[in-house]
């Protein structure tokens, strides 16, 4: 419970829901896929406070929607594309950081004060795109090496 309740404090410290994080992480070590009952058992919450949570980290693609032959209730598990979806949303926030940075400098009169950093912003940007690609490029390498090991 220490490290569920760990990750829910670090997603409140990012300004996301803490709920959302304690599911993230009793998923993430759960020797098996969960129901929401279940969810909500082990984590002393109400099923409509897992049902908004679960929304969200499905939409974000780190948990999937699974089912278990010969039950009728929808069961949830950590997504074992979790960590490309969390490359991928942050990379799409960065180009968009870019992008917006590019737009605003177009708006802004040669020599403000602005255009400076908003050109740091989209080199931050930049840079911080090609690490993530990198960062993408050794997990699937990673990957690709331990299916040939199996």
């Amino acid at each position: 419970m220490r490290f569920i309740n760990t990750l829910g404090a670090l997603w409140e410290a990012y300004g996301l829901p803490p709920g959302a994080g304690r599911i993230f992480g009793l998923l993430l070590i759960a020797d098996r896929p969960l129901t929401a009952e279940d969810i909500s058992r082990v984590l002393g919450v109400s099923r409509s406070s897992v049902s908004t949570d679960v929304r969200g980290l499905l939409t974000l693609g780190v948990v999937e929607r699974t089912r278990v032959p010969g039950v009728r209730s929808g069961h949830y598990a950590f997504s074992s594309r979790a960590w490309e979806r969390v490359v991928a949303v942050r990379r799409a926030e960065l180009l968009r950081y870019r992008e917006l940075a590019e737009e605003t400098m177009g708006a802004l009169a040669p020599g403000h004060p602005g255009r400076k950093r908003l050109q740091e912003l989209k080199a931050w940007a930049k840079i911080s795109v090609e690490a993530l690609d990198g960062i993408l490029a050794q997990w699937t390498a990673r990957g690709r090496g331990r299916e040939g090991r199996r």
